[in-house]
This record gives C-alpha cells, sequence and structure tokens, in this order.
C-alpha cells in the first residue's frame, strides 16, 4: 500500500482522512475535540476544513511490514524482562529434569507461565507497542482464560484428530496434520483478534484469514517454521551432548525465546494487517514507539531549537496555512546543494513536489534526492522514492553507484526480483562500469539460487564472461558456474 502524507507536512506520515474531501493530515493538523468519555477520555478528529469525523487511516499507514524489520522482531526478547523469565524459567525447569509427576506438572507451569506472557507480547505488539510488557504479578495473573483458551485449542485439535484416526483411518491423520500445522498461526492470531475459541478452530474462519493475509502470512509461516524447528536442531546438534541439567536449562532458555519471537511476530501481522482480519486498533490504543522518560523529554525538548533547521520551520509555517507555492518559492530560493544537505529539507520539496505533480521537476531533482538518500543510508525511503519515480517514468535512471546500492538494498530486504530486474537495468544503463561484473553476478546468483530461473542465471555468466574475461571476479563466477552445472549441483 502507497503511504499516505499529510497534506500540510508533505515529510509526515498521515493519521487520519478525511471521507468528504480526502485530504489527509498528521496529529498536528487535525482538530481533536474531547467528548468528556469517563473514566477514559473519549475524542473525535475532525477535519479542520470540512469539521466533519475524520478517519483513523490505521497502523498499516505508520509502520514498516514485517519483512523488513526481521532483525528487531529477532532481537525483540534481549530486554529486561524477557531475559529475565527466561533466565527464572530455564533456571526452574533445570532443577525439576526427572520425569517424575511433581516434574511434569512443574513442565506445565512454566509453559503455561511462558505462554500467557508470550501472549501479553501478542496483544501489546499488535497494539503498536514495540517493547516487551513488565515483568510484573498483573501481566501473569490476569486474563488467565487466554492460556485456557490456548490449552483448549490444542484439546479440540487432539480430540478430532483422535476421531479422524477412530472413522477415517490412520492415513487421513497425515492431511488433517499438515492442515493444522500450517493453520496454527491463523488459530492463534483469530483467538487473539476475536476472543473466541469457535472462530479460532473455524477452518471457514482460518480460510479466510489466510487468503486475506495472501503471501503475508505464508512468508510468517516460513519464519515461524525456523523458529519451530530451531530448539530440535539445536538441541540434536550439541545441546544434548551435555549435563542433563546443563541441557534442560539450554533448552529452556531457547525454548522461551523462539516462542516469545514468534508470537511477537505473530502481534505484528495482527497490527499489520490489522484492517484485513477486522481486528480493531484504535488510534488511542496505538503506542507506535516507547514514551521517553520526562527527564528525556525535557532534554529534546530543550535541545530541538538548537537544531531546527530555520528554514525548515518558516516551511512547515508555510504548508500549515496551506501556502504551497510560497514554500516551493521558499525552497527554490535556495542552491541546491544546500537543499541536499538538509535531509529535512529535501523531503519537503519532493513531498510538494509530488503534491503539486510537477512530474518534471520530480524527475529533475529525483537523481540527486536518491543520491542523497543513499549517502544518508535512508533505506525504505530511498527505495519507495526509486519505486515513484520509474512510475513517472519507466526509463528514469540512479546515477551509477546509487543504481547498484539500491539493487543491493532490495536483495537485502527480500525484494528478489526487483533486485536482479534492477541489477539488470544497472547492466543496461552502465555497462562500462566497475560495478557491472558484479551486477551481472549477484543477478545471476539470485536468479540461480532465491528465484530457481536457472536457465537465465547461466545465460547471465556466459555474457559476464564474454564481455569481462579477464576481470579479477571471473575465478568466483568460474567456480560458481563448476558448482551449478555439476550433476546434483545447487
Amino acid at each position: 500500500m502507497a503511504k499516505k502524507f499529510c497534506f500540510h507536512h508533505p515529510a509526515r506520515l498521515a493519521h487520519w482522512t478525511c471521507p468528504k474531501c480526502a485530504t489527509a493530515y498528521c496529529p498536528d493538523c487535525i482538530l481533536k475535540r474531547d467528548k468528556g468519555g469517563f473514566p477514559r477520555p473519549d475524542f473525535v478528529y475532525m477535519c479542520p476544513k470540512c469539521i466533519m469525523p475524520a478517519v483513523w487511516i490505521g497502523a498499516e499507514n505508520l509502520i514498516e511490514p514485517f519483512w523488513t524489520r526481521l532483525r528487531s522482531i529477532f532481537l525483540y526478547p534481549f530486554s529486561l524482562w524477557p531475559l529475565i523469565l527466561m533466565a527464572i524459567l530455564a533456571l526452574v525447569d533445570s532443577l525439576f529434569v526427572g520425569r517424575s509427576l511433581f516434574g511434569l506438572l512443574v513442565s506445565v507451569a512454566i509453559w503455561a507461565v511462558l505462554i500467557k506472557y508470550s501472549y501479553a507480547i501478542l496483544v501489546r505488539t499488535a497494539h503498536g507497542g514495540m517493547t516487551p510488557p513488565r515483568l510484573a504479578a498483573e501481566t501473569l495473573s490476569t486474563d488467565l482464560q487466554d492460556v485456557f483458551k490456548q490449552y483448549g485449542l490444542f484439546v479440540i485439535l487432539g480430540f478430532v484428530g483422535y476421531n479422524v484416526v477412530r472413522y477415517l483411518g490412520p492415513l487421513m491423520l497425515i492431511p488433517f496434520g499438515i492442515f493444522v500445522f500450517i493453520c496454527m498461526p491463523a488459530m492463534i492470531i483469530t483467538l487473539a483478534a476475536t476472543n473466541s475459541l469457535l472462530q479460532a478452530v473455524n477452518p471457514v474462519t482460518t480460510a479466510r484469514l489466510i487468503s486475506r493475509l495472501g503471501r503475508g502470512y505464508f512468508i510468517m509461516f516460513f519464519f515461524l517454521l525456523l523458529l519451530g524447528g530451531a530448539p530440535s536442531a539445536l538441541y540434536y546438534s550439541f545441546v544434548s551432548y551435555l549435563p542433563a541439567a546443563l541441557a534442560a536449562f539450554l533448552i529452556g532458555l531457547i525454548t522461551s525465546y523462539y516462542t516469545m519471537v514468534s508470537y511477537h511476530l505473530m502481534g505484528y501481522v495482527l497490527l499489520q494487517y490489522h484492517k484485513e482480519i477486522g481486528y480493531t486498533v484504535d488510534f488511542e490504543d496505538f503506542v507506535l514507539a516507547p514514551p521517553k522518560p520526562a527527564a528525556q523529554k525535557a532534554k529534546a525538548a530543550k535541545k530541538e531549537p538548537e537544531k531546527a533547521d530555520p528554514l525548515v520551520l518558516e516551511v512547515n509555517q508555510l504548508l500549515r496555512d496551506s501556502k504551497l507555492e510560497e514554500a516551493l518559492e521558499l525552497i527554490r530560493e535556495k542552491p541546491g546543494a544546500e537543499i541536499l544537505s538538509s535531509p529535512a529539507l529535501a523531503e519537503v520539496y519532493y513531498r510538494i513536489l509530488k503534491a503539486k505533480k510537477l512530474t518534471a521537476d520530480l524527475l529533475a531533482f529525483g537523481p540527486d534526492y536518491l543520491d542523497a538518500l543513499v549517502k544518508f543510508n535512508e533505506k525504505q525511503k530511498a527505495l519507495a522514492v526509486f519505486t515513484e519515480l520509474q512510475a513517472l517514468a519507466p526509463d528514469f535512471k540512479a546515477a551509477a553507484d546509487t543504481a547498484y546500492t539500491l539493487a543491493g538494498w532490495m536483495n537485502d530486504l527480500g525484494q528478489t526480483q526487483r533486485a536482479s530486474d534492477a541489477y539488470r537495468q544497472f547492466i543496461a544503463a552502465y555497462p562500462d562500469d566497475p560495478a557491472a561484473p558484479k551486477a551481472y553476478f549477484r543477478a545471476a546468483q539470485i536468479l540461480h539460487d532465491r528465484l530457481f530461473k536457472m536457465d537465465e542465471a547461466k545465460a547471465l555468466l556466459r555474457e559476464l564472461s564474454e564481455r569481462h574475461p579477464s576481470h579479477a571476479i571471473m575465478a568466483d563466477v568460474n567456480s560458481y558456474m563448476r558448482s551449478i552445472s555439476a550433476p546434483g549441483g545447487r
């Protein structure tokens, strides 16, 4: 989905849109009226032009897709409260490593605590909270029905599986097991979204959710599959050779870590697709970033006037007053190099050009703006701008160094087909550039290893060999060609 930006602040993501005039606004521009709710304040947000209730665009306009922030998702448990809980649960489990009845009860209790905290992670994430919940008695003791409902989910599925074997035969357990395996994340997300166990086990509801999420669901499922198999893989690779107590402690840590990551990932998917799923995320509940401590807020506020660019402040004031022409003229009085040296000013200028549909100016400013974004390592923003400029002019091309960097970023973010196309566009646009041989090789690797287009990859490698036979990269290229051409090669 294309991001929507505030009408008055083209560099800010919009939170609301007016259903009458379709104007988008950020929190600083929307009219906020207190309806006097109790005990919780009840606000209505109104379009300042039409004076009618505006519609919250939703969290998907304010967050990045989950597949672009996997690093943060995998690092999520490395915070104070999750680490403390993981250590406590693993230690208790290691003390009762024997398979006595009491040890089994302890294991069930440990799993219940882990599920309760992980479910709290899922719910908090689903409302935009990207920091783990506090490890408090309230977190672990309230809403215990969430744990019982998840246990109930497993019991119902086990009961259905038993009857599948009983009435349809053992062979039918295989397709049933595959169905449950694929649909389990959808069932847990449905349980969190509806709080209904019946909805969670309803195959129609599950199929509808998977359909609405589309490829996003299967990308999530792939990573959950990795997460689910990791504890067993680690156990059989080296943990099983350790003393029993130490092995139990380590496998407890690993299991807790992967469970928390899995629930955080499912919560983020629920947040990203909350409209498609039908899950309500109100603006008042949405917490995209943790609030700063008071001292840090005061310090930031004190420093802000010193760092603020006077020109950006003046331009923002003109935009707030709907004076786009004056803002545009004010920026154009500055040399291009000065505009590009300020990321905030360059972004505002780009957004104004886009808002006024000045295509020729956008395409003229675009290459330099992309260079600046690459210089400041703004990956997501640079790729979004590049996409917009190519949509305006299919033959648009960035500078050589920038184009090569963008192709690499696409590949890093999992945009494999797009990365392959970008590398080949780079080769066509800059065949004599020093990076062209590397672009050939990168494109061929993506085509063969990730897109499974073996013939295209080999044709590209042959072309590379013909055009750059003496390049230093040819040693790696020849080795790679031998490996993919050998019988049983990759």
